[in-house]
């Protein structure tokens, strides 16, 4: 049930904000230690990252009407958002949202990951003088070009159907680069500032 829709004090929301995303860290920590690889992310971990980024993205559109007497907003972002956000964008760019059920789900995770950054963007979340400033704007930036990179790909695939509608659609082979593997088998990352460093090595975040 959406946040706005619960009818409980602010200090009540922000404990099940908690708790919730609590639970879904430890599912994802465990689906996490379990993939082949971490640049490979499984459906199960996919499923669970896209809850995690959803509650945090609906956290920070609700803000205002929460305490966060426990921890920050910023620390629930840094700590469960960029995670999340992380193993989405390596699914994102491993092409792994290709079947018709995730195809589905797949203009809400890229609503969310662009208001996440519109977010820092714009300065709601975290100032320059903050610690977990760099980090933010590290991974802010990576978001935006893959987000940026995948609209201009769809779009250049839009023109060659409509140019050539009865040709067999190609998969951007930058999308799906099977040769791009920065990580081993049990090799977990900590989705800090050496992640997205990482991350942004990728060919589709490039933004050209």
């Amino acid at each position: 049930m959406p946040m706005k829709s619960c009818d409980r004090s602010a200090a009540e929301l922000d404990l099940m904000l908690g708790i919730k995303l609590n639970y879904l860290h430890v599912l994802f920590l465990q689906h996490l230690a379990l993939v082949r690889r971490v640049s490979e992310p499984d459906t199960q971990l996919r499923n669970i990252a896209q809850e995690i980024l959803s509650l945090v993205v609906e956290a920070v559109l609700f803000k205002d009407h929460l305490v966060h007497s426990g921890t920050s907003l910023t620390w629930k972002v840094v700590y469960y958002g960029l995670a999340a956000a992380g193993v989405i964008c390596l699914s994102l760019l491993q092409n792994q949202y290709s079947l018709e059920h995730e195809l589905a789900a797949a203009p809400k995770i890229l609503r969310d990951l662009g208001v996440l950054v519109a977010e820092i963007e714009y300065g709601t979340l975290v100032y320059k003088e903050d610690a977990n400033y760099a980090l933010l704007a590290g991974a802010t930036q990576t978001i935006k070009n893959i987000l940026d990179n995948i609209s201009r790909s769809r779009l250049d695939q839009r023109r060659l159907n409509v140019q050539a509608p009865d040709a067999t659609a190609q998969d951007d082979p930058e999308l799906g680069s099977a040769s791009w593997n920065l990580w081993g088998t049990g090799n977990l990352q900590d989705f800090d500032t050496n992640f997205w460093l990482m991350l942004a090595e990728h060919p589709l975040t490039f933004n050209t």
